[in-house]
């Protein structure tokens, strides 16, 4: 995790209460309760089903995290892979805390580099444990000259 005030990194175990940087109080920072997959939610903005890219040509969209606990989730990572086909400008997305109940989104950017039907993975991770992954499917084709 991260620590709030300075930033540092902290290590993840239950033996740190205190930022070994600045002394910062970590202790309200952990998960209280189990870890349950349906903690969270991650989706595309807009809750769409697939996405429509042009080849060479940025796509911008959001992911959005859904907190369904009644604690706040700290130090959410969301990773992003795909093929080589598709170029990603941003493949790590970092929350520092996500509140009880509440939902925060990240911009993402790709440039599809190939015409066809792909998949991007988007493995999300927290302090407490959660592990979700999302498939992302992506519908390229070329840009229609007129």
């Amino acid at each position: 995790m991260f620590c709030p005030q300075c930033g540092s990194s902290v290590p993840d175990n239950d033996n740190e209460d205190f930022c070994l940087r600045c002394g910062k109080n970590l202790e309200k920072k952990k998960f209280k309760g189990p870890v349950l997959e349906s903690d969270l939610e991650i989706s595309i903005e807009g809750d769409e089903e697939a996405l429509l890219v042009l080849l060479n040509t940025i796509k911008k969209f959001n992911l959005k995290v859904k907190n369904n606990s009644l604690n706040t989730i700290y130090d959410v990572k969301v990773n992003l892979s795909g093929p080589p086909q598709v170029a990603l400008l941003s493949n790590r997305i970092i929350f520092q805390a996500i509140g009880a109940k509440s939902t925060i989104s990240a911009p993402v950017r790709i440039i599809p580099e190939e015409t066809g039907i792909f998949t991007l993975s988007a493995e999300l991770l927290s302090n407490a444990g959660h592990t979700l992954t999302f498939l992302i499917e992506l519908r390229c084709e070329a840009p229609k000259i007129i």
